[in-house]
């Protein structure tokens, strides 16, 4: 069996390639966005949480949340799924968010 990787360059490419690579049924076929080949090049130890991970965490997150201007936030439908989405999209432009959140501080004072 011969071994492949693919490097796509996005989350949508990405299932898109999966997509036809079981309609091939292709074997030995590794199918990777930048993020996950930076995540296997760096040792596997530093990796892009999975969907499935996220929206495990932020639901438990949401379940414990003691923030009262927040508390609407775990009732509404969807709102897990929204989340997930903004972290996401926060963590594949890799903004930094201790710089965005100093510069915020700055501008209010």
């Amino acid at each position: 069996m011969t071994r492949r990787t693919i490097v796509v360059p996005s989350r949508l490419a990405w299932h898109k390639e999966r997509f036809r690579a079981a309609e091939q049924n292709a074997l030995g076929l590794q199918i990777l966005t930048p993020a996950q080949l930076a995540g296997r090049l760096a040792g596997g130890v530093l990796e892009a949480a999975s969907r499935d991970t996220c929206h495990m965490l932020v639901r438990d997150a949401l379940a414990d949340l003691k923030f009262a201007e927040l508390e609407q936030l775990r009732e509404m439908p969807g709102a897990v799924k929204a989340i997930c989405n903004t972290l996401m999209k926060v963590w594949d432009a890799d903004l930094d968010l201790h710089a965005l959140a100093a510069q915020a501080r700055a501008s209010v004072i």
